[in-house]
């Protein structure tokens, strides 16, 4: 289980999912599966939940299916990782979130203690720091309410989330933008005490010039170093969050209960208000997974309180040890085989776990066929009162987790036969759905958390290999599950900086398969942390090899798309700084990509600075190719207003220079493939003449000689 909240006071509704593009129910395309096929399976898919305090917004899967050669089979795809309320904020989500969420004492409105409160500082103060005595108990959910409260009050404001980076620190001019102010969150619990001290040590100058980018700080810290904070921050500048009533937040879970009257009936409100948030929202995933059993709602919470303190590494450690005293390899085989592939087909996780036997040199049954169990009868006769008696999945939705995390930290003589076992699974089974390859990812990540970051970047590498066999679709299918295991890996709080460091190194020199599993992970982690994506990106840029610049490219477009072209403009500044020519001909080959769609807005600046770095830099073959993109999306233009403004950018940015005039002369009458049309009005002239006259009235000599 993640330490840390994502969504630690709140559980977020299916309404979330629109922001994303999915429209709730849609499912991956998957084979038809036969008669024969259905009548095997056992609740394949579970009930898709995710344990509370980690991907608390499950986004629906995204259909898609790889087609390999005339007629062939489809093979699933890991769908990339769903979004976890990351980097920046989509208004109507934080204002979802804001309606159910349990507000704690003191955070928004002063408490009976009369300290002001966090929001309250914030505003006087444009930052808080807020710590929770548990570091698990809601901060990051809190830091978001306090977000959309300034937004309310300041509509022009975004809210964001970004990553500590040690490397960029506190940097005002990396973190803060002029012409976007921001309410900007940075979660440092799982930081180095190094890097707090470093952390500590910037905030005072970096609280200074928030005022200039009309911006604000929310820094969410350990508990154990509140004290060290709030001796540099005026009073106040440190708040410690509250609990709020664990009987409200439950009743916010669910929907259909009468919660107080059910609380007050089983006699568990003692019990339940020990709980923090975090813990609440996993009881309700435990409480609403009974009550789909048809269990009786005192009972089913009953139940699930019992299932909550009940899930220890202790009791777990007493049902392996009695198989393995009872010598039964094989249900220690699918306990394990659950834990990775929960919800899978009981076929694939019986085959898995013969194979997990195999690695231990243990054999499965060998009898005649006609004599062997079936896979759902071997199931069924190892499953233990941990398992959904009617599904391959756990009662449970974290119990997996603590199965793959008990295993590698208690049993380190099993690490290696677990890791190549793991390893293999994609490779051995190239049937498994797009659910049961996500979840093979996801349980990876897990896994990763306890193993050391070096399993996932090892995990991933494994499966990212091409094999040489032709199968490209095979090859396609097990990069997706290094894709979203990395995704994850890059952005968790515990792994994120060693895996975005690893990202980091691969980019500028690894292999060609490494690289461009690097880019695919860009291209996820991008939408929510650009500037990690496009550092990355750039040097992969850079690369000698055809199909990684392929690769960067296709990332490149795709954030572009996503983030709009103000953003992307202002993401790839940092590529014109010592720009090999194959890194600008990427850039200049996804500007205009980007460009071929109808052309977005853009804010003046960013797109003035970005041609100015341009003209200053780019070869005169790739920058033709961008100016004129540019000149094409001006021509498609509706509006002549719209389409006289982006032909003043490039005017603006030669700032009246002989040499950058020069350069777009050059890349905008050179080389049309064919003549540029003219507008839809008659009476005006072409965009290239049109830019000409702007440049001649700027630089009237050069235009006479031109002439």
């Amino acid at each position: 289980m993640d330490a840390h909240d994502i969504d630690g006071f709140n559980v977020l509704d299916s309404a979330e999912q629109a922001q994303d593009g999915f429209a709730p129910g849609d499912q991956p395309l998957l084979p038809a599966e036969s008669a024969e096929d259905v009548s095997h399976r056992i609740a394949a898919l579970g009930n898709n939940s995710v344990a509370a305090l980690h991907d608390a917004t499950v986004t629906n899967y995204n259909a898609d299916a790889i087609y390999i050669g005339e007629g062939a089979s489809a093979l699933a795809r890991a769908n990339a990782r769903p979004r976890q309320d990351r980097g920046l904020q989509n208004p109507a989500a934080l204002a979802r979130r804001a309606q159910r969420y349990v507000v704690p004492p003191g955070l928004l409105a002063a408490d009976d203690r009369h300290d002001p409160s966090a929001l309250d500082v914030l505003r006087e103060q444009r930052v808080v720091v807020l710590a929770g005595q548990t570091d698990e108990g809601g901060e990051f959910s809190a830091g978001l309410r306090l977000g959309y409260e300034m937004q309310q009050k300041h509509p022009g404001l975004a809210v964001r989330e970004d990553l500590f980076e040690p490397d960029v620190g506190l940097d005002a001019t990396e973190l803060l933008d002029r012409e976007s102010p921001a309410v900007v969150l940075i979660d440092g619990r799982t930081a180095a005490a190094d890097d707090l001290r470093e952390l500590r040590r910037q905030l005072i100058a970096f609280t200074g010039k928030l005022d200039d980018y009309r911006s604000y700080l929310i820094l969410v810290v350990p508990w154990r170093q509140r004290d060290e904070f709030a001796d540099i921050l005026p009073a106040g500048g440190v708040h410690e969050l509250g609990k709020p009533s664990s009987v409200d937040v439950l009743d916010r879970c669910l929907t259909g209960v009468d919660v107080r009257h059910l609380v007050a009936e089983t006699g568990k409100a003692e019990e339940l208000e020990t709980l923090w948030p975090p813990d609440v929202t996993q009881l309700a995933d435990r409480f609403e997974r009974r009550l789909a059993q048809d269990e009786q709602p005192g009972p089913a919470l009953r139940e699930a309180l019992r299932d909550l303190s009940g899930e220890s590494p202790e009791a777990l450690r007493e049902e392996i040890h009695a198989r393995q005293e009872a010598d039964d390899a094989e249900g220690l085989a699918l306990l394990l085989a659950t834990a990775v592939l929960e919800g899978a087909d009981v076929r694939h996780l019986v085959a898995a776990a013969d194979s997990l036997l195999a690695h231990n040199g243990l054999d499965s049954e060998q009898s005649a066929p006609l004599l062997r169990a079936s896979p759902y009868t071997r199931f069924q006769r190892a499953a233990g009162s941990y398992h959904d008696p009617d599904a391959a999945t756990f009662r449970s939705s974290t119990f997996g987790d603590l199965v793959l995390r008990h295993f590698w930290g208690e049993h380190p003589d099993l690490r290696t036969e677990l890791r190549r076992w793991i390893g293999e699974i994609p490779r051995k089974f190239e049937d498994l759905s797009a659910p049961e390859l996500d979840r093979l990812a996801d349980r990876s990540l897990e896994l990763a958390a306890e193993g050391g970051p070096g399993l996932a970047t090892a995990l991933a590498r494994d499966w990212s290999r091409t094999t040489g066999t032709g199968s490209r679709g095979g090859d396609a299918y097990r990069r997706s599950v290094a894709v979203r295991l990395l995704a994850g890996a890059a952005l968790h709080p515990m792994i994120g900086r060693e895996v975005r460091n690893t990202l980091w190194h691969w980019s500028r020199r690894a292999d060609t398969d490494v690289q461009r599993l690097t880019a695919e992970v860009c291209a996820q982690i991008g939408p929510s942390f650009p500037r990690i994506a496009f550092t990355r990106l750039k040097h992969l840029a850079g690369s000698a090899d055809d199909t990684v610049r392929d690769a960067a490219r296709e990332a490149l477009v795709g954030l572009g798309g996503h983030l709009g072209l103000t953003t992307f403009l202002r993401s790839v500044r940092r590529w014109f700084d010592g720009g090999s020519p194959e890194r600008l001909g990427v850039l200049a080959d996804g500007v205009a990509s980007l460009l071929e769609t109808d052309p977005l807005r853009v804010e003046s600046e960013a797109a003035v600075s970005f041609w100015r770095r341009a003209l200053d830099t780019m070869q005169p073959a790739d920058l033709r190719t961008a100016v004129q993109a540019w000149l094409h999306a001006a021509q498609r233009c509706p509006d002549r207003a719209e389409s006289d403004e982006l032909i003043e950018h490039l005017v603006r940015a030669t700032d009246s220079e002989s040499v950058r005039i020069a350069r777009v002369h050059y890349a905008s009458r050179v080389g049309w493939a064919t003549p540029v049309p003219e507008s839809p009005d008659a009476d005006h002239t072409t965009m290239v003449d049109q830019l000409v006259t702007r440049l001649d009235e700027v630089d009237p000599i050069w235009g006479g000689a031109d002439s």
